[in-house]
């Protein structure tokens, strides 16, 4: 129970107060998307064109009923098709995305029924091409907006990102030139994240990430700010009285045992955002101390860094809040306090005001604000408790 307080309180910690000068990270994302597909007079001409066949059904009793039954004849789930919202791109490529599954049930409906403009055969690949590459910038938007995510979590991504905008000689011309137009876009916006001393930290001192996404002068550099960082505060005495430790307790020994046995990932398809990271998690580990530029005995916090960085990987699903109110390098307690908050993002508040108007419907528009508190209250947190009352 002393554990889970503690982890508890790390938590806390950890994600309030630490905000950096930098902007939503969802939201630049969103504008990454803007400038290549919702710029493109050609793409917003097949999507103003699959908005108009979702709105037929969503407008049709009839023909919402006509096409559940060509779903059934082509053996296909009966899903309501999905209309977007023009500010949110993630909508986009959901209605995109749900149009694809729906393509036969569709085509058939417009054979037998008419009345609609469905995508033509080169359209229908085009979407295909689309949804395609966007999973992962739909899957990132999920992961940097989830309520358990930090901060160490944006290199990472941004770096997986560009990975999977890389071309292959397979890809038709339209894809290479799609992938070329996002990554131009990704670096022009995202241009800042590794001259950015907070975010380097933040993502060495995460124990799912450490320095596999950087080279190695961005390793050194950031060990460099880590180490001055902690000479300055004096840890070890602060670092036991914020997690209440024994201050006599010895050193922990640098061991080479695989932490990320303790759980199993399935798996994924091959276009999937983690997929090169959760097959190659358990194999980044750093082997001598002359790697780390440590060849001779330092600070206590020094040696803590070290053997941190000697162990290999956390799987991603690991909780790095309860791996640091427990972890042995209580000297490096107090960094990772200060440096892994939540994310800059403003989806948490733009959540908060869409559950505050779910709350108040027709039959409960005179709640006073004080109950309208507590009912938001309950809503987010007692998920915390796993809904177990």
């Amino acid at each position: 129970m002393v554990v889970r307080d503690n982890a508890y309180n790390m938590q806390t910690a950890m994600r309030c107060g630490n905000f950096l000068s930098i902007g939503c990270v969802a939201h630049t994302l969103q504008l990454v998307i803007h400038d290549v597909i919702f710029k493109d007079a050609a793409s917003m001409n097949l999507i103003k064109k699959c908005r108009k066949v979702v709105g037929h059904f969503k407008r049709s009793e009839q023909a919402s009923r006509y096409l559940e039954r060509f779903q059934e004849t082509c053996g296909l789930l009966r899903h309501v098709l999905i209309q977007d919202i023009e500010t949110r791109w993630n909508s986009t490529y959901l209605m995109l995305e749900r149009l694809l599954e729906q393509k036969t049930a569709i085509n058939l409906y417009m054979a037998e029924r008419g009345g609609i403009e469905v995508p033509t055969a080169e359209e229908w690949e085009q979407i295909n091409y689309y949804i395609a590459i966007l999973r992962c910038f739909y899957q990132a938007t999920l992961d940097i907006s989830s309520d358990s995510s930090s901060i160490s979590l944006i290199i990472p991504l941004i770096v997986m990102l560009n990975s999977k905008m890389t071309t292959k000689d397979e890809d038709p011309e339209k894809v290479i030139l799609l992938k070329i137009q996002l990554r131009n876009s990704i670096h022009r916006r995202f241009s800042y994240l590794k001259n950015t001393p907070h975010l380097m930290i933040a993502t060495l001192i995460d124990p799912r990430f450490k320095s596999k996404y950087f080279t190695n002068d961005e390793t050194e550099n950031t060990k460099t700010e880590i180490l001055s960082f902690l000479r300055q505060t004096g840890s070890r005495s602060r670092s036991a009285a914020i997690m209440d430790v024994d201050v006599d307790e010895p050193r922990p020994s640098c061991s080479n045992s695989d932490p990320a046995t303790e759980g199993v990932f399935t798996k994924k398809k091959d276009d999937d955002l983690w997929d090169s990271h959760d097959n190659l998690a358990s194999s980044v580990t750093i082997t001598s101390e002359n790697e780390l530029g440590l060849d001779h005995p330092g600070p206590p916090f020094q040696e803590h860094l070290t053997c941190f960085l000697k162990e290999p990987l956390l799987l991603r699903n690991a909780d790095i809040y309860e791996y640091w109110s427990s972890s042995p390098y209580t000297y490096l307690r107090p960094i990772a306090i200060k440096y892994l908050s939540a994310p800059p993002s403003s989806v948490p508040s733009e959540q908060l005001f869409c559950a505050a108007g779910r709350i108040y419907a027709d039959r409960r528009s005179n709640l006073i604000g004080e109950n309208v508190d507590k009912l938001l209250f309950l809503a987010y947190n007692i998920r915390l408790f796993n809904f177990d009352y």
